[in-house]
Order: C-alpha cells, then structure tokens, then sequence
C-alpha cells in the first residue's frame, strides 16, 4: 500500500514538474509564481528536489 501511494506521488510530482518546465518555456514559472505568492521562498528548492527525487524513485520503478 506505501509503495503504491509513493509511486503515485511520485508520478504526480514528475507530470507537475514537467508542465512547470514546459511552460518556463513561455518564460512563466508556475513553482516561483506560487511560492512568491504565498511568500515562502524555501518552497522552490523543495519542490524542485522532490521532483529530482521523484525521478530517480520512478527510474528505478522502471527498471525493476
């Protein structure tokens, strides 16, 4: 059941992720823009280390 529930965040975070990268092509970054809203500017650095994280978990899901 924890794996199943890590597997899914960790999807969820690569897909939020790859939309935040997608559209920084756009010159528009989702991550900074909510973290400025909510004047939390540690937030960026977090979430984008999730993302890393959420890649490699999802790499070695791939691969097992």
């Amino acid at each position: 059941m924890k794996k199943n529930l890590w597997k899914n965040f960790t999807l969820w975070t690569l897909i939020i992720g790859g939309l935040n990268w997608g559209v920084t092509a756009l010159n528009f970054n989702i991550v900074q823009t909510i973290s400025t809203a909510l004047k939390f500017p540690g937030l960026e650095p977090i979430v984008y280390g999730l993302v890393g994280i959420s890649a490699i978990s999802q790499l070695v899901y791939a691969l097992d």
